[in-house]
């Protein structure tokens, strides 16, 4: 397969806070697509664009502001050319001030995660060519992050970033262009509402479809391959038994009730938004509540008072040595059958060797189990018993 080059700019900024004064309500992540062979001519047909329209200056978004009919005439002749676009756009206003995400290099490193391994799940040979001077707060992390997807190219499996001055390449001006139309049409910092021109419309014909970030979950169900129908099906009961609880007690004041629709929203907000992404960490999830402002817990108590009070109110959450997740497959439903077992199993066993010992040791005369209370324990273990 030839090696495609990945093109890659920005609109945007990573401020959460979108009421304040510069802050923009969307940040978008402009991707051009370009098989290696057709690199050159791409290269030439926008330096002619660039000329054409800018003179010596560099082709940017920002340069033609608010004169609409020159940014629609510099689309209709880039819209000449030959190349692919992939768009991320996130909404700001559906994230949490109070994620992680509301750090500069995480909220950086995550995203652009988000479009790599979108792109790596599609096409094997990738070159990405990034505009370095606009997004260095992520580099070293991203870097290092695409390593650890990639530790052994080859002929069929390839990748490499290098980091670039849009100044002097120009289709990485034609992202930074793509992204900053887009932008005019759904960003409160510069939309127009006199404005009537569908940018994204002009440049339809190259645009794969639009990738939105946080998805909704008709957007995974319908954008997402799953490997069977029952893992579907699993998604979709495990989704709404979630959302349903986080409805009903998301009004609570009581404390306990708050921390767990605070950790079922990010369970279910992973299981949407991040489908690569296997079981969060114990450690994570406590964090989570510590950065939203509750006191710290041990493990021990969050099990018992969070995610054990959510699996009795219905909602379901695989676990394993890993973490916990909102299941979407089969496999996970297994794996918290197979981790409950592990606990579980040794302990009754544990049980029946106490009851054995203290009857053998009074001749009969102390049976624990024979108590009112543990007639139902006494049944289970008769039961696993007459199985062996």
């Amino acid at each position: 397969m030839e090696l495609t080059h990945v093109y890659l700019d920005e609109f945007g900024n990573s401020n959460l806070d979108v009421s304040k004064q510069g802050a923009s309500s969307h940040f978008i992540i402009a991707a051009i697509l370009v098989p290696e062979s057709k690199v050159k001519a791409l290269e030439s047909g926008v330096e002619r664009v660039r000329k054409q329209e800018f003179q010596s200056g560099e082709m940017k978004s920002s340069s033609v502001g608010k004169n609409h009919t020159r940014r629609a005439r510099i689309l209709q002749n880039l819209a000449k050319l030959d190349f692919n676009i992939l768009l991320l756009v996130i909404d700001k206003h559906k994230l949490s001030s109070q994620s992680g995400l509301k750090y500069k290099t995480s909220f950086y490193k995550f995203l652009y995660q988000r479009i790599y391994e979108h792109l790596r799940s599609n096409i094997s040979r990738l070159r990405l060519h990034n505009d370095g001077m606009g997004s260095r707060e992520f580099l070293n992390g991203f870097v290092e992050y695409a390593k650890k997807r990639n530790p052994n190219p080859s002929l069929f499996d390839e990748f490499d970033i290098t980091f670039e001055d849009s100044k002097s390449n120009v289709i990485i001006q034609l992202a930074d262009f793509i992204a900053g139309s887009l932008a005019r049409n759904i960003d409160e910092s510069v939309y127009d509402k006199k404005c009537n021109i569908d940018f994204a419309g002009i440049i339809k014909n190259h645009m794969f479809p639009i990738l939105y970030y946080p998805r909704t979950f008709d957007d995974f169900l319908s954008n997402t391959a799953f490997s069977e129908d029952e893992d579907k099906e699993i998604a979709e009961i495990c989704y709404r038994k979630a959302y349903n609880y986080i409805v009903t007690h998301q009004r609570s004041d009581d404390e306990v009730e708050a921390q767990r629709t605070a950790i079922l929203t990010y369970l279910l907000f992973r299981a949407i938004n991040n489908p690569m992404r296997d079981y969060i960490l114990t450690k994570e999830l406590i964090g989570h509540l510590s950065r939203i402002g509750y006191n710290e817990m041990n493990k021990t108590t969050f099990r018992n008072k969070i995610i054990a009070g959510l699996r009795d109110e219905g909602v379901v959450i695989a676990s394993s040595k890993s973490g916990y997740k909102i299941p979407t497959k089969v496999k996970e439903i297994h794996d918290f059958i197979n981790h409950s077992k592990s606990i579980l199993m040794p302990m009754l066993n544990r049980v029946k060797i106490c009851d054995d010992v203290l009857r053998l040791g009074t001749l009969d005369n102390i049976q624990i189990l024979d108590t009112p209370e543990n007639k139902g324990l006494k049944a289970l273990l008769a039961a696993m018993e007459r199985k062996d």
